[in-house]
């Protein structure tokens, strides 16, 4: 159990620069708190309750691995049953407007040893009921045990030399460690750095949808990773990273992001060594499909240089004018089919006739030639490069 207090003068250790104002996100809560917590949103009988902030109704352990898991600071509040400077807190900054606004994204794991009476408050529901809940009359915690549950658990990880002096408020990381602490007579002032500055160095918290994507996004990643299909790796990581920079999650992501790159590096050279290996048109073809792939990623421009390159090369330049003779001539063959599915018999007979003169050598324009054979002409010469041979 908590040795009593010790008389004690205004003290701090460590330091936190101000951060950027705070930024609105999921408080740390669990389920219990939607049935039966009366937070910021509370609404009591007859008056409007003071905004304050929403405590942790979990244990210890809980808070943080929510802590580690949503990237959210932690702000350990304890206070003094019955102790005049304890009491100051409480009513100025655990029931103020000011920490209850910058205490967003954060975990309160509120601490006190204090047992009261209860009181019967009306709150709204996620499906926007009212209904009747009966909570501590001091803290609005559902039950006392709610706010007793960490105490002795905080005195244990964070006395200092058997000693834990309250009022006290600690700014805990998601990594566990103490980025800063200040204890007894706390001002709104103190309890605003504290806050600003551990949200500052965590970053931004994660909600429910954000750390669903996140968690979804990494095990897409692991997937592609192992299918080597690496543009898809690669956006996926891509994504961890906008929505993320807490370690945990970051790390992975980032590892993701270079392998991915590197083999988009060798699918571009595979292509490359299969092209100058003398098979130009499949090699071409895999070109063509990185270059689409590649679109909107670091390698895009490297990609589209790589294949204007080779296009210009004297050594393959004429085997690729006949590949993307053969790529126009099937960007006719499916606009033609297309006609066909839409019954305009005519115009697809008059891209059939486009095909067979100026592609006949094709092998869409082959396919052409055997669907309408009366549009091949009588001399076989007349088909493009060798025209329809054979007609």
């Amino acid at each position: 159990m908590i040795p009593p207090p010790l008389p004690s003068r205004r003290r701090s250790t460590g330091s936190a620069p101000v951060g950027a104002p705070a930024r609105i996100a999921l408080l740390g809560a669990c389920a219990l708190v939607l049935a039966a917590n009366a937070g910021p949103n509370a609404r009591h009988k007859g008056d409007d309750p003071p905004l304050r902030a929403e405590p942790w109704l979990g244990s210890f352990d809980e808070a943080r691995e929510r802590s580690r898991v949503r990237n959210a600071p932690i702000l350990i509040l304890s206070i003094l049953e019955g102790e005049q400077t304890s009491d100051r807190v409480r009513d100025e900054i655990y029931k103020g407007k000011e920490f209850a606004e910058v205490s967003q994204g954060t975990i309160v794991l509120l601490t006190n040893n204090g047992t009261h009476t209860t009181k019967k408050i009306e709150v709204e529901t996620s499906d926007g009921k009212i209904v009747e809940r009966t909570v501590c009359s001091v803290y609005d915690t559902p039950t006392c045990a709610d706010h007793q549950r960490s105490q002795d658990r905080v005195y244990q990880e964070f006395h200092m030399d058997g000693e834990f002096k309250m009022p006290h408020l600690i700014g805990l990381l998601p990594d566990g460690t103490i980025h800063d602490r200040f204890f007894d007579e706390i001002q709104i002032e103190d309890a605003v750095r504290i806050a600003e500055g551990v949200k500052k160095l965590a970053g931004p918290s994660l909600t429910d949808e954000e750390l669903t994507e996140v968690r979804g996004k990494l095990d897409q990643l692991a997937g592609f990773r192992k299918a080597r299909l690496w543009v898809s790796a690669w956006r996926a990581a891509t994504r961890v990273l906008e929505i993320t920079a807490a370690p945990i999650y970051a790390e992975t992501a980032q590892a993701g992001v270079e392998q991915a790159l590197t083999g988009m590096r060798e699918d571009v050279a595979h292509a490359v060594k299969r092209l100058e290996e003398g098979d130009v048109e499949g090699g071409y073809l895999r070109l063509l499909d990185l270059r689409t792939e590649h679109e909107g990623t670091p390698l895009e421009k490297d990609t589209k240089n790589t294949v204007r390159k080779l296009e210009r090369d004297k050594r393959y330049k004429d085997a690729i004018k006949d590949v993307q003779r053969k790529l126009e001539a099937e960007e006719l063959w499916a606009e033609l089919e297309q006609k066909l599915a839409e019954g305009k018999e005519r115009p697809a007979e008059r891209l059939a006739e486009k095909l067979i003169e100026k592609f006949g050598d094709t092998p869409a324009g082959r396919r052409a030639a055997e669907r309408y054979p009366h549009l091949v002409p009588p001399d076989p010469g007349r088909g493009g490069s060798g025209g329809a041979a054979g007609r």
